[in-house]
């Protein structure tokens, strides 16, 4: 189902009234941002990928460790691409913002109504930096071991709870707990922590984890 256009990149949702088969996130509705006009495989052979990305260090254009397989994006992609934007209805359960590509690039007011009818969420941005800070109240502000002078004192600044990205090295701060997937196996669709300033709690982090191979294979 797409959600949202704007004639270039592309909101859809997947996993409605089919059982995801994500074994961390557990059954969750999938919001991913998509191009338009070619498929995610090509938009990463092509280094165009930043339409849905953003200037995330982790993209595969870029070599990074992204987690997503982007081939398994590319049939709903044409499919959604041809399809007429629907308003969704009730959701019975849980709402991933950012399968693939950034939320932050949907408008709020979007993200507003399909999270108002979702059994709850989660979402992710490496977008923080440059968004209107209201997105903080959907979205965890993406921090990486990757120096690129986005801290997360300057998402903590700017009133985001953070989802950090660990290495071996890295120890947690104060205020933040790891993934309690990592921890205790609990899926996201039953933790529901990663759910920006509408949950009250500590940051989140994890170690680092993705397939760069998976991104080789495009360029």
């Amino acid at each position: 189902m797409k959600i949202w256009s704007d004639g270039h990149r592309m909101a859809t949702l997947s996993c409605i009234s089919t059982k995801s088969a994500n074994a961390k996130t557990g059954d969750m509705v999938q919001l991913s941002v998509l191009p338009v006009r070619e498929t995610a495989t090509s938009a990463i052979k092509n280094k165009r990928d930043s339409l849905i990305c953003g200037d995330c260090p982790l993209k595969a254009s870029l070599g990074g460790p992204c987690y997503v397989n982007p081939v398994s994006y590319n049939a709903p992609q044409k499919k959604n691409a041809k399809s007429k934007v629907e308003v969704p209805k009730e959701l019975n359960k849980p709402l991933r913002l950012g399968a693939y590509g950034d939320p932050a690039f949907v408008p709020l007011d979007t993200l507003e109504d399909v999270t108002s009818k979702a059994q709850g969420y989660t979402g992710y941005t490496h977008q923080w930096h440059k968004i209107d800070s209201k997105y903080s109240k959907y979205l965890m502000a993406s921090i990486d071991h990757v120096d690129n002078g986005q801290t997360k004192a300057k998402a903590k600044a700017l009133g985001y709870r953070t989802f950090r990205i660990l290495t071996a090295n890295d120890t947690l701060d104060e205020n933040e707990i790891l993934c309690p997937n990592s921890t205790h196996g609990i899926q996201c669709a039953d933790c529901l922590l990663c759910a920006g300033t509408s949950k009250g709690a500590k940051d989140i982090a994890i170690m680092g984890h993705g397939a760069p191979s998976k991104a080789k294979a495009f360029k």
